[in-house]
């Protein structure tokens, strides 16, 4: 193209038009190569020039160089999805990650990069309760049938909130509280399709972890002796070190602290084969 041509702002207002672009009311042409505000067929503003729009070079809505692209991303979420707000000032590039927010929902911000949320504007918390729901429980039945079961047969205990939705099979363990703060894990199986009148155990030698929670808490609420720190679980009927205020450590079988404090032998007998998963 010739630069020595004599263009004005209505030319370029008129070969715009054209090209499907509206120049935006308050723009004046310069230069060729000058980059101007416009609008395109669909009201969304773009950020380019003269020499560009004669080459047929379609100007991109959303684009790092596009400084109007955080305006298009509101106007696309106004048009497609509503109920999202765009929390970002800044769009760096289609790899970088935006942040969003579900309005009128408690549910926190997310992130999600504007190529993968062109495809999917949907919550990713809520994703995964939809993914539950395609299993062959629903988190809400799982939630549902296993406190039937717990409010039949072990009252005192309740899933921990929430838990719910890590459920992936009948086989898979999912936490459980007492209402004194001790800790269980059981799977859904043995919860619901097991033995009736399966009682609850604090102590299992294939839960190290939450067996010697449940050691210390139990000492707290029933005893003054405590158990040293940093042994590990290995059974009831095994000797762990204790301290005690009045007589220093003691090398005791925690079956006996136990009773002694009046626990009854039948409900902390271990069985090598409940609760293996």
């Amino acid at each position: 193209m010739n630069k020595k041509r004599n263009i004005t702002t209505e030319d370029c207002r008129i070969i715009f038009l054209e090209h499907d672009l509206q120049l935006d009311k308050n723009e004046e042409y310069k230069t060729l190569s000058s980059n101007l505000k416009a609008y395109n067929s669909d009201g969304y503003k773009v950020y380019t020039s003269l020499d560009s729009v004669e080459q047929g070079k379609i100007p991109k809505i959303i684009s790092a160089k596009n400084p109007y692209t955080i305006e298009n991303i509101k106007l696309w979420l106004i048009r497609n999805a509503p109920n999202i707000e765009l929390l970002s000032k800044e769009y760096v590039g289609s790899g970088i990650n935006l942040i969003f927010v579900l309005k009128n929902s408690n549910l926190p911000p997310f992130e999600r990069n504007w190529s993968n949320f062109r495809r999917n504007q949907e919550h990713p918390i809520i994703s995964l309760i939809n993914k539950n729901n395609d299993r062959m429980h629903s988190s809400e039945f799982v939630r549902e049938n296993i406190t039937k079961h717990l409010e039949k047969y072990n009252p005192k205990w309740e899933l921990v909130k929430g838990e719910e939705f890590n459920y992936k099979g009948v086989h898979h363990r999912l936490k459980l509280i007492h209402e004194l703060g001790y800790k269980a894990e059981y799977d859904y199986s043995t919860l619901c399709h097991g033995t009736r009148h399966l009682k609850l155990r604090l102590f299992n030698i294939y839960k190290p972890d939450i067996s010697i929670f449940n050691v210390k808490l139990w000492l707290e609420l029933n005893s003054k002796m405590r158990i040293k720190h940093g042994q590990k679980y290995i059974g009831v009927d095994k000797h762990y070190i204790f301290i005690c205020e009045k007589h220093g450590e003691q090398r005791i079988l925690l079956e006996n602290i136990l009773c002694i404090h009046g626990w009854r032998k039948s409900s902390i007998v271990e069985s090598k084969f409940n609760n293996r998963r």
